[in-house]
């Protein structure tokens, strides 16, 4: 029984190896991994909703203000009548109820000053989360590039390390019939190595740059995971020219519009404070 048990374990446990090692990464998987993940995208967020709220509630405060209130109570026992003017036994019910209303008239512009202010710190504060999903949509691709880029050099590697090695092959056959010299067989040995070195090296950082892609989407970095090469032919930028895609950059950067709706804010907000205290 042991040993069944022991035998269904060790399949499972493969099986979950075996899912691991062949879980593939798309590119477009690990944009909406880190859009999903990163910390500073989510607070960005958050902060979006406090803006939005704040905004709701300074409109709001342009409107009237209405109060309404409502009380009911028994009294059981004697009280007092004042329509008989004596006092009576037995169970009175009151019910009481009261509205009333407000509506600012001129304030000095204040609470439309403060509307305008939260309005301008709502959109910048949309901005910003545009351009935090920008900023990780910009690193992501930079590391998944520099991954692809990787996994390029170590085929160049590889294929340099068999070029070498058929040499040193040749080589040591030519040494051993006497048309070379020992000595280049020891130099070619060295060429050798140093592309096995090479090698490692490439591997050891094609590592590296995945554990800090998989740092970068959080998460775990200990599972294997191998990534999908892009389609190049898909990508339209080679048909732009510089002044488009400079045009394009201007009307697409978020940092810019949201320095200008704090700059505007901020005047608003300068106005509300000399309206209400001068």
């Amino acid at each position: 029984m042991r040993i069944r048990i022991i035998i269904i374990l060790f399949v499972l446990f493969s099986g979950v190896l075996r899912a691991q090692t062949n879980a593939v990464l798309t590119f477009r998987e690990a944009v909406k991994i880190g859009l999903d993940n990163n910390v500073t995208l989510n607070q960005d967020k958050n902060r979006l909703e406090y803006t939005q709220i704040n905004k709701s509630s300074a409109l709001l405060q342009l409107g009237p203000s209405v109060q309404a209130n409502a009380s009911a109570y028994r009294a059981d026992g004697n009280s007092f009548n004042q329509n008989e003017g004596k006092v009576i036994n037995g169970t009175v019910d009151f019910v009481n109820g009261s509205i009333s209303a407000s509506m600012p008239i001129f304030n000095g512009m204040q609470m439309v000053n403060q509307y305008r202010q939260a309005n301008n710190l709502n959109e910048a504060q949309l901005h910003q989360v545009h351009r935090s999903s920008q900023d990780v949509i910009r690193d992501v691709a930079n590391q998944y590039l520099t991954c692809l880029l990787d996994k390029q050099l170590i085929k160049i590697d590889e294929e340099n390390l068999s070029s070498q090695k058929v040499q040193y092959d040749q080589i040591k056959a030519q040494a051993d019939l006497g048309s070379k010299a020992e000595s280049d067989i020891y130099n070619q040995e060295y060429q050798m190595k140093n592309a096995e070195l090479m090698l490692v090296r490439s591997r050891n950082k094609l590592k590296n740059d995945k554990t800090i892609l998989a740092q970068t989407i959080l998460i775990d970095p200990s599972i294997p995971f191998s990534l999908e090469d892009i389609n190049w032919n898909s990508i339209t930028a080679d048909t732009l020219s510089l002044g488009d895609m400079y045009e394009i950059a201007t009307q697409r950067r978020s940092d810019l519009k949201n320095a200008e709706l704090i700059e505007a804010s901020t005047l608003y907000g300068f106005k509300s404070f000399k309206g209400r205290y001068y």
